[in-house]
């Protein structure tokens, strides 16, 4: 999904590959995994909060972001879905249904992985926390072997699983 009005935008390299970071006005507004390799270059002018946050962060040195974001180009329902999923403490999961009830929709939990699957900054806003409720990883936008990097990376740890069927 395009950002309206970028301020900033370039890609950085982390431990699960390259992520274009994309920034507004209002805040960081795009985190984009699976990035081509051919556009890894890093941009002249950066936003160092952002990069020094994410580096801190893959680094095991920051486990709370304080990062403006934009959300500004998600719906009403997905804004309720990751203000609950942001939340959700370092090295802890939460499961869809969990996310559903917390934001008063208790038969939404398909929706709720609608939403998260729309979660224009993820890790940020971690979404990779959500797990479903029979205790195995669930999908994530950026891939499963992502999911189980960055929950790796904070202590929570599943058992080798095939790849969903999705």
């Amino acid at each position: 999904m395009a950002v309206p009005n970028p301020t900033w935008s370039g890609v950085i390299t982390t431990p699960v590959g390259p992520v274009r970071v994309t920034t507004t006005e209002k805040g960081l507004a795009e985190v984009h995994f699976n990035v081509p390799d051919e556009v890894t270059e890093e941009p002249v002018m950066m936003p160092r909060d952002v990069i020094n946050q994410l580096t801190e962060y893959f680094s095991r040195v920051r486990e709370v972001f304080t990062l403006r974001v934009d959300l500004d180009a998600t719906t009403d329902f997905t804004r309720r879905v990751l203000e609950a999923t942001a939340g959700i403490p370092y090295g802890e999961t939460r499961t869809y249904g969990e996310i559903a009830r917390e934001i008063g929709m208790p038969g939404a939990t398909q929706a709720v992985g609608n939403a998260l699957g729309a979660n224009p900054v993820p890790i940020v806003i971690p979404c990779h926390r959500i797990v479903r409720s029979d205790g195995s990883m669930g999908w994530f936008t950026g891939g499963p072997h992502i999911k189980r990097s960055l929950l790796d990376l904070e202590g929570v740890h599943f058992p080798h699983q095939t790849t969903l069927p999705f």
